[in-house]
């Protein structure tokens, strides 16, 4: 575990005075809702660890990089004085400085692609639960510098806009205001996204339990918060796990609805479909299978052997073959393995950029893109700075700024969206456009993504 002690007169200064603002709803008529049912087919792409500054921000129209202001984007240190230079990039996963970048670039956001182009590997930066909160600063977003391991790296950022996948967002709606509706990492952005509310992990051993102090900040990092939430990646109870993992140290099962059960109670076709799925059931994973990006083996009703796992779960091969046979369902979650997905430390960018562009592609070549909506987007920021302070809600979020792209024949096309959307707003289209119930407060309140469409 990562160990922080701080004066308790600087971690207080940290969370006073927070000045971030509830979020601006949206609300739609009956007629307008009706008019979603022309969807037939939603494809949700979860992709991994970017926030939108680090991707999109040079792209026309959006709120980025150039709407920065200072006070957003010079980081500051733990006293709350800028630091006069940005702190050197360090690759977190060797510890070592990376040779390739200048050791005194200025305090601002710098473009990687000068010095590491988007083909390589890159260090996968910290990103949890407790270290999301201090790096917002309260909505200023300049202590993620101070707050990662990866000291000025986490200013980085890519321009996007002439790659396959760039050139594809800018043909449809790209959503500059959609943030990950839980701080930290996975495993709560994916769980978000299938039941819009944070496990919980109650009676944990003490030794994975965060201490906080009366501040609100953590003395010593940790999976499980104080009040028994499951905070950062845990491994999930059902198999499949990462081999040899303790019980104790596994997520218990959860036994709270999920959309997955809302749309089988409506009897609306879906499936989970994950590349390498098979693999890693036969205790053959691919290397870059990520277990915790599996949301609903995380919940006792899709356990092994249960018929809700044999009707739902499915390998990515098994999408490719329900394309060619017409056979999609009304909802797919797509997860890809790390190699694929963008995520920092396992693949590079490009790659995973180009995956996305070629699973598009053939949905586009199908038979459902007639009357398809595909939403790409990102689980969280993976440690990476914006510039943009997020809405609050409650204390799990929503967190920073990530990018999504909404793809369909009824997308308004080269369009920026500037509605306050998060990761639960997908849930709020599934909902409304198949007349679920909501799953929590979070869903129930989220704006619908009715402003990317044209139904007319």
């Amino acid at each position: 575990m990562i160990r922080f002690v701080l004066p308790l007169a600087i971690l207080l200064s940290t969370w006073l005075h927070a000045e971030r603002a509830p979020p601006v709803r949206v609300s739609y008529t009956s007629e307008q809702i009706a008019k979603s049912k022309k969807i037939k087919h939603l494809i949700v792409i979860f992709q991994e660890n970017w926030s939108f500054d680090s991707l999109y921000g040079t792209f026309p129209g959006v709120e980025g990089l150039s709407s920065a202001k200072p006070e957003n984007s010079i980081q500051i240190d733990l006293e709350g004085n800028a630091y006069p230079s940005l702190l050197k990039c360090v690759n977190a996963d060797t510890g070592a400085l990376y040779s390739e970048i200048p050791k005194n670039l200025p305090n601002a956001p710098f473009d990687l692609s000068k010095y590491l182009p988007m083909q390589e590997k890159t260090g996968d930066l910290i990103h949890q639960f407790y270290q999301e909160k201090l790096q917002i600063n309260g909505g200023r977003m300049n202590r993620f510098a101070a707050w990662s391991d990866a000291g000025g790296f986490v200013m980085s950022y890519y321009d996007i806009s002439k790659t396959r996948m760039g050139m594809l967002s800018k043909q449809f709606t790209i959503c500059d205001q959609w943030f990950h509706s839980c701080y930290g990492g996975s495993m709560c952005g994916v769980l978000w996204l299938f039941s819009a509310q944070m496990p919980v992990c109650p009676n944990a051993p003490k030794k994975i339990v965060a201490s906080v102090l009366p501040s609100g900040v953590m003395s010593q990092d940790g999976l499980v918060s104080p009040d028994g939430y499951a905070i950062n990646d845990m491994q999930p109870f059902f198999w499949p796990y990462v081999v040899n993992t303790p019980q104790e140290l596994r997520m218990p099962p959860q036994r709270y609805k999920t959309i997955g059960d809302l749309l089988s109670e409506k009897m609306v076709s879906w499936k989970w479909y994950a590349e390498g799925w098979n693999r890693a059931v036969k205790n053959d994973p691919d290397p870059s299978f990520a277990y915790h990006h599996q949301a609903p083996v995380y919940f006792e009703q899709f356990g092994p052997d249960t018929d809700a796992r044999k009707e739902h779960l499915f390998d990515l091969e098994q999408f490719y073959d329900d394309l060619k046979q017409g056979t999609v369902p009304e909802v797919c979650f797509i997860r890809s393995t790390d190699l694929n997905s963008q995520h920092p430390g396992v693949g590079g960018l490009l790659r995973g950029l180009d995956w996305c562009a070629d699973l598009i592609e053939k949905v586009q070549k199908s038979s459902a893109w007639a009357d398809c909506a595909i939403i790409l987007t990102y689980d969280e920021n993976g440690g990476r700075w914006d510039h943009v302070a997020p809405p609050i809600v409650d204390a799990f979020g929503p967190a920073t700024r990530v990018p999504a792209i909404i793809i369909s024949p009824f997308a308004k096309k080269n369009f920026v969206d500037h509605t306050q959307y998060e990761t639960v707003s997908v849930l709020k289209f599934i909902e409304e456009r198949w007349e679920l119930p909501s799953l929590s407060t979070r869903d129930a309140k989220a704006n619908n993504i009715l402003n990317a469409f044209n139904f007319n």
